[in-house]
């Protein structure tokens, strides 16, 4: 049997799929894969929202990853600059005693750990429990944490991290050069899909299926809803009519929802719809059932190493993406970039409309691209770099 892959979770398995869970689903095929939540709040306990027995025991995805509940961490929010380091400070601590339980439980002796938040990982106290470390470099946390007192930790921690792994996985080639001085080796590892779940027909015998009888303009956006979304930005496309189906974490105060909804309450505007955290096949669902994928970010500390993940699965179900003419949107395959507001709302409506003679080759041409991305490849291509 290969060397088995321990997952140090930043977010729980179980919250809004990323990199992390789809990449490590497809390894979990190739060889035996654990993914070690992080604290989740003591606050579930009273809320009674899962057993604590479920909680204590080692559950298994239909992926196959085996999922080890974490500690009991803080009630607060956890994208709080204080939440976040108590948080990582616990689960450093616990994580020792989760891989000696591993051992004694399942077998598990001197897994390849693979961290992708500087945070959560105890560098030092686990180094010589593992047969291989691997740092997955998603994002310049540092660069991107729009908390300025967190940024000194998160960039010391995210060196200490790729000087003491064996293999540093970067997303992009601004996150390769970055490390490659600090890290042992750098390997170029982008963002995938999964076709089997992304398709044009993923909406079919779906709750989701009644948005495609729909005749005004839908544009769909899956994903953490956060500083980084353009707000006024959406609320031009319900002024131009455009229904907004959106899903997934959310870090936004709650005036936000209300402000989108009273806009849409007007004559004229397009709906909004929230859909909170779905599923990934839900999500796939909710996003072949659209007319458009939209990517409407505002430019942010930290994009020059930012890879976007979603671009990929809305050019799967086939769907048009118009994008803002950001750094990592310039970097996606067939997007239509725009270059203000204004633009932005004629692209989504003209690709929505778009019904024209080259349609249908344009709808192949994205789904070849995104069929050239999958995830099976990556994780066999990763498989490949891990000890045996």
């Amino acid at each position: 049997m290969k060397t088995p892959v321990v997952l140090i979770g930043a977010s729980p398995w179980s919250g809004q799929w990323r990199r992390r869970q789809h990449l490590g689903s497809h390894l979990a095929r190739l060889r035996p894969v654990f993914h070690l939540d992080p604290p989740w709040p003591a606050t579930e306990i009273l809320r009674r929202t899962r057993p604590w027995r479920e909680r204590a025991s080692v559950r298994v995805d239909p992926s196959g990853v085996r999922i080890v509940p974490g500690p009991i961490g803080l009630p607060g929010e956890r994208f709080l600059p204080e939440t976040q380091r108590l948080n990582g400070a616990l689960y450093r601590r616990w994580l020792p005693g989760a891989l000696a339980r591993l051992e004694r439980e399942h077998g598990v002796r001197r897994p390849i750990l693979v961290c992708c938040h500087p945070l959560m990982h105890p560098l030092g106290p686990v180094r010589a429990r593992a047969a291989q470390v691997v740092y997955d470099v998603i994002d310049d946390y540092a660069a991107r944490t729009p908390f300025r007192r967190l940024r000194p930790l998160l960039r010391e921690r995210t060196l200490a991290l790729a000087r003491s792994s064996d293999l540093v996985l970067a997303t992009s080639a601004a996150l390769e050069e970055a490390l490659a001085m600090a890290g042992s080796r750098v390997e170029r590892l982008p963002h995938g899909v999964d076709p089997a779940l992304f398709h044009p027909d993923a909406w079919k015998a779906t709750r989701f299926a009644r948005w495609k009888e729909d005749a005004r303009p839908q544009a769909v956006y899956h994903g953490t809803l956060d500083h980084k979304i353009d707000l006024v930005l959406l609320e031009d496309l319900l002024r131009a009519g455009v229904t907004l189906l959106l899903a997934g974490e959310t870090a936004w105060p709650g005036w936000t929802f209300t402000r989108l909804q009273a806009i849409a309450a007007r004559p004229g505007a397009g709906a909004v719809h929230w859909f909170g955290l779905l599923e990934p096949r839900e999500a796939a669902a909710l996003v072949a059932c659209a007319d458009v994928g939209i990517l409407p970010y505002v430019s942010f500390a930290g994009e020059e190493g930012a890879s976007i993940l979603k671009h990929l699965e809305f050019l799967a179900t086939g769907l048009p993406v118009v994008a803002s003419d950001t750094e990592p949107c310039r970097r996606c395959e067939s997007v239509r970039l725009a270059a203000n507001r204004a633009d932005f709302v004629a692209a989504v409506l003209a690709a929505a409309r778009n019904s024209g003679p080259d349609a249908e080759s344009e709808r192949e041409r994205r789904l070849r691209i995104a069929a050239a991305h999958s995830w099976s490849a990556r994780a066999m291509r990763l498989d490949g770099w891990l000890v045996a």
